[in-house]
């Protein structure tokens, strides 16, 4: 479920090209917008990820070179957004899996474990495939 605050925020700021910390300051409180943290150098120094886009009803927020969001509008409902952010979600997840099977396999040899998150990626990729045709 979506913050409407957030939503409220994101309207007044329609067509602007901001920093994630400016949008923290607006009063912007959504962490669903961050993908990842990579850490370098034993922790010492850290990368946040954001996910490309994010919808919500009636505007899309879209992250440029993982530094700047731009605030565009759209013509999904809430229902509509919320569908689109689960399909980004799995497909996020396809892909950390997909990380993980070739790691497994070429760093390990870990060939069950690999089969394990082969089955379950490849249940994700169906479910997308099912939410896409029923999304028309």
């Amino acid at each position: 479920m979506m913050n409407s605050e957030n939503t409220k925020i994101l309207k007044q700021l329609v067509n602007q090209k901001l920093k994630y910390e400016d949008l923290l300051e607006k009063g912007f409180q959504d962490d669903t917008i961050i993908v990842d943290t990579i850490s370098y150098n034993d922790g010492m120094f850290s990368k946040t990820v954001f996910i490309k886009k994010r919808y919500y009803e009636g505007l899309t927020l879209e992250v440029e070179n993982n530094h700047f969001f731009v605030i565009s509008s759209n013509n999904l409902s809430l229902e509509q957004a919320e569908i689109e952010n689960h399909i980004i979600d799995l497909e996020n997840e396809i892909t950390a899996l997909d990380n993980n099977i070739k790691a497994y396999i070429m760093e390990f040899g870990w060939y069950d474990q690999a089969k394990i998150l082969e089955t379950k990626k490849n249940l994700l990729e169906k479910r997308v495939i099912e939410i896409r045709e029923t999304k028309g």
